[in-house]
């Protein structure tokens, strides 16, 4: 921070912030923002404000923002001091927290030294992060970002940022200060920024995040200076200088206008220990100039340059110097500018320390130096006269220094203002790579807005004849330009660039690769249709027609002769071209399955072909997960599609990929998996693929392993409470990544309240704080298929545990219809299971009916006890049930007994109690007539299933 200064007045405002901080733990996390013009005394005040009421328990960590770095740079210099304050510690500690840190964040703590190289001593490692497409790298950085913050606020008692001159931050930057004041985890974290009033628009971001937080109770508070009362800015000339005269005193405050900075330098400059006898007539003329005479219209700004002129013509170049490096600079690099030695610079510098226009900061062993106050800066870079040429000349110097790679957005700041200056066209190539290159630096860290700003440069850069002279760097450049554009929402102009390259390129890889980006946007948007025509378009360039694949059966053949084990024998692939193809099918998936499903198959075997003919891909692992959902699902051989799953994990591993595990382990342990194995398998292994998700920044497929632990948990069995604490951890994680299948977990949690009474009526989902009708209708209108199948389940549950089958089969023909939205789901047995449940309930109602339902009870059976032979542990028992319901209502009421015990001893002996509850009351009926004790035992045994399963109503009587 800057040096102390004089603090006067502003009692209330750190009242104010003081009032905010005690109430951290209670409130959860603030944004405070501090308003005023420039030298109102923002910094001060809460420099103030933290040396008077931090403790030792809490921590404060300052950044600030500039616009000669990045854009992200207060963020950057606020992490960092964090880890300057760790290496404070004692080397035991140092040793605990750097073991601490690393646990926590690897496998991507290089994504930390990336972005806080001052971390990089604490915490050393070797392995580099795997290179992860544009949504999940962002993901994945503010995981990271967001685990520090973790690790922090345990260490602490209270946290703090200021973040000083919010109003240089970007878009990016203020994104991801809104992630971390959203993120409910959070409890004692406080940002405080300040900002200047003039410089925040209504179009800044910093004003968009104020207006959305403003909406959300507590969250955002304000303090505006406004300037000192004319009491408050006598004591503040007083404390400056006690000798001058009231007439004097008088001017001072008259002229401040009650801004501290001003009254300072005022003093200082005109007035400084001026009696009335001893004032000079040239400080009063000069004094007493309007500011137009002196070729500014800024009073402050004059004030400033009055007491400047007072130095020597030598220390006044220097200065310049410095105020176009920034606002730290060190003798070194003002001295290879200038030609001067670096002792005659430090010699100059001191006269300009003197009068307190700069001070010294020591950082260890280095000496740089600081200006005391921005607007002192600002106001002598004013009077440069070539300022591009000037910072050219400060970029080529430090392109010159030691090679650091954490120095480039600084030499590019200067680099670029100068450019147009630049007349080899060896260098202009040169800049436009570094551009480049600092943009995917950016990108990496989801700074798309930052990226941006350096792709349009490297573009400007180019030579006329770029595709030509310098192809691979223009596809380069507007390729991630046309990528960032699109995930900034600019989509008009993402495709204007895309086809500008694939006007440009004939290159058949080159090409691939947009037509990619473009299905993955038309993918995100919904608009499915444009996303297989782009996918179709672009398999054109290997002549492939995935709606008449000539080689589909040719590759059915080679699958079924060749053994599953030697498919991990088969070499990597090494073109890259061959990785497209099959990246560039992976990306038609969602869209070909959810607008053509005929074609599935055949975009799968192509993937599968490529890497039979070409090698093994990383993507490669997928398709073949995918092909056992289809030899499973489809064609119900359950076995072969568990091996080809297992397959695709293992492919995963020895590939060594991170960005596809989570979505291997989701479609196999969701899809696969519960039909040959015990159901709480997958409900473990979900877990496990949750986090790998979270470490490749796939939020999306993370939080759907959540959702399908959720929704297997449920089905196995567990105690309702349980699972609706589960459900509660796992919301705000859905919320905040914006999952789709959100839906299903909170129709799920509407179940719960069901089973224990308080919802609307016993048949219904709803309460006061859900309308399932209203959701449904949202549903219906956007085409999600699960979640109208799930919940149309879940209510053909409710009819069966209730005994109201009025409208039970309407349930089951909308629950069918939408399945195919849930291919390969443990949901697809329970709508046979309740399905066939509904059937023998209508019939025990009217016998007649048996023979009406008899052929779909008889379809339905043979699939469940196809199922049941692959895992008993999971089907048997639903197979038995209504086995014995069936036998019930052919009046053979032993064989029916004797197979509600076995369906009985085998639901609770796997921990289906919701199963198990049904079973003892369907028993309990079979026996009202022939066996009171008997009946008694089981309706006294289907209660306390229901207890065990979390069950708080009599849901059977």
């Amino acid at each position: 921070m800057l040096p102390n200064t004089t603090f006067v007045g502003r009692q209330s405002h750190l009242a104010q912030l003081r009032n905010i901080f005690d109430n951290i733990h209670t409130n959860g996390t603030k944004i405070v923002l501090v308003g005023g013009n420039p030298g109102i005394g923002k910094t001060t005040l809460i420099s103030q404000f933290i040396s008077q009421y931090f403790f030792d328990s809490d921590v404060c960590l300052y950044g600030k923002f500039n616009n000669h770095h990045l854009p992200s740079q207060g963020l950057i210099d606020a992490i960092n001091h964090y880890a300057r304050s760790l290496k404070l510690k004692s080397k035991k500690e140092q040793i605990e927290l750097s073991k601490e840190l690393t646990d926590l964040l690897q496998p991507n703590l290089k994504i930390l030294h990336e972005f806080a190289p001052d971390f990089e001593q604490l915490t050393k490692t070797d392995s580099h992060p795997q290179p992860l497409p544009s949504f999940e790298s962002k993901n994945r950085f503010n995981l990271v970002f967001n685990k520090l913050l973790t690790f922090i606020t345990k260490k602490s008692d209270r946290l703090v940022f200021f973040l000083d001159d919010l109003h240089w931050a970007d878009a990016d930057a203020i994104d991801l200060i809104e992630s971390v004041v959203l993120n409910k985890e959070f409890k004692s974290i406080c940002i405080v920024g300040s900002y200047r009033n003039d410089e925040v628009g209504i179009s800044h971001p910093l004003s968009a995040l104020a207006r959305k937080l403003a909406k959300l109770n507590s969250l955002l508070q304000r303090v505006d200076l406004n300037p000192l009362s004319e009491l408050e800015a006598r004591t503040l000339v007083s404390q400056y200088s006690n000798n001058l005269s009231k007439e004097w005193e008088q001017y001072v405050c008259l002229q401040a206008n009650g801004n501290p900075l001003y009254i300072k330098q005022l003093v200082e400059t005109t007035g400084y220990g001026a009696t009335s006898s001893t004032l000079s007539e040239t400080n009063v003329s000069l004094a007493f100039k309007q500011p137009e005479q002196l070729g500014v219209t800024d009073k402050l700004a004059e004030i400033l340059i009055l007491k400047f002129k007072k130095l020597s013509k030598e220390t006044q170049r220097v200065l310049k110097l410095a105020s176009a490096i920034g606002p730290t600079f060190s003798a070194e690099l003002i001295s290879r500018i200038s030609s001067l030695s670096t002792t005659e610079v430090e010699s100059l510098l001191s006269d300009g320390v003197k009068l307190e226009l700069i001070f010294i900061q020591k950082n260890n062993s280095c000496r740089h130096y600081q200006f005391t106050h921005d607007k002192i800066r600002e106001s002598i870079f004013e009077l440069v006269n070539d300022k591009p040429g000037l910072h050219l000349a400060i970029g080529r110097q430090l392109q010159s220094y030691p090679s650091d790679p954490k120095t480039l957005p600084t030499i590019l700041y200067h680099m670029n203002i100068g450019c147009e200056q630049i007349s080899n066209m060896e260098e202009t190539i040169n800049v436009s790579n570094m551009n480049f290159t600092a943009a995917i630096q950016a990108k990496t860290t989801g700074s798309y807005s930052t990226a941006i700003v350096y792709l349009q440069t490297a573009r400007k850069l180019l030579p006329i004849d770029s595709w030509t002279s310098q192809h691979k760097l223009s596809f380069r450049i507007y390729k991630t330009l046309a990528e960032c554009k699109y995930l900034c929402g600019k989509f008009k102009e993402a495709h204007e660039l895309y086809h500008i390259i694939l006007e440009r390129t004939g290159n058949t890889y080159e090409r691939a690769e947009v037509h990619k980006l473009k299905i993955i946007q038309y993918t995100n948007q919904s608009n499915w249709k444009e996303a297989v025509d782009e996918g179709m378009e672009a398999l054109k360039l290997f002549n492939i027609d995935l709606e008449s694949d000539d080689e589909t059966p040719k590759t059915l053949e080679l699958l079924s002769t060749t053994p599953i084990d030697h498919i991990l024998t088969l070499p990597s692939n090494i073109d890259p071209l061959v990785d497209s193809l099959i990246s560039l099918c992976n990306s038609m998936v969602s869209p070909v399955y959810v607008l053509r499903p005929d074609l599935i198959q055949n975009l799968v075997l192509i993937m599968i072909r490529t890497s039979f003919d070409s090698g093994i891909s990383k993507e490669s692992a997928y398709a073949f997960d995918l092909y056992g959902v289809l030899v499973g699902s489809i064609h119900g051989d359950y076995r072969k599609a568990n091996d080809y799953a297992l397959l695709a994990l293992k492919l995963n591993q020895k590939l060594n990929d991170i960005s596809l595990r989570c979505k291997i382990k989701l479609t196999y342990y969701t899809n696969i998996s519960p039909w040959v194995n015990y159901i709480e398998l997958g409900i473990n292994e979900l877990k496990t693929a949750s986090v790998d998700g979270l470490n490749a920044g796939d939020l999306i497929n993370s939080g759907y392993c959540n959702v399908s632990q959720i929704l297997q948990s449920f089905h196995s069995g567990m105690n309702l409470v349980e699972l609706d604490d589960i459900i509660t951890s796992a919301l705000p994680f859905l919320e905040k990544s914006n999952n789709p299948a959100i839906l299903l977990v909170r129709f799920t949690r509407q179940f719960i309240k069901n089973m224990n009474g308080t919802t609307n009526d016993s048949l219904s989902l709803s309460d006061d704080s859900f309308c399932e009708n209203t959701t449904l209708n949202s549903m219906e209108n956007v085409g999600f298929l699960h979640g109208i199948h799930w919940y149309f389940l879940l209510r053909m549950m409710t009819s069966v545990i209730r005994q109201d089958y009025a409208h039970a089969m309407d349930l089951v023909e909308r629950s069918r219809a939408a399945s195919i939205g849930a291919v390969g789901q443990f949901s697809i047995s329970e709508l046979n299971f309740y399905h066939s449940l509904i059937l023998t309930g209508l019939i025990k109602n009217e016998k007649e009916k048996f023979e009406d339902h008899k052929k779909t009870l008889e379809t339905n059976q043979e699939q469940l006890r196809q199922w049941a032979e692959l895992c008993p542990r999971n089907f048997l028992h639903k197979f038995e049930l209504v086995q014995a319901e069936i036998e019930a209502c052919q009046t053979n009421p032993i064989e029916a007994g004797k197979t509600y015990a076995s369906a009985l001893r085998n639901a609770l002996a796997n921990g289906f109690y919701q199963d198990a509850a049904i079973c003892s009351h369907r028993y309990s009926l079979q026996e009202r007539t022939s066996n009171n004790s008997l009946r008694g035992d089981l309706l006294k045994e289907c209660k306390d299933h229901l207890t065990k399963w979390g069950c708080t109503t009599d849901a059977f009587s």
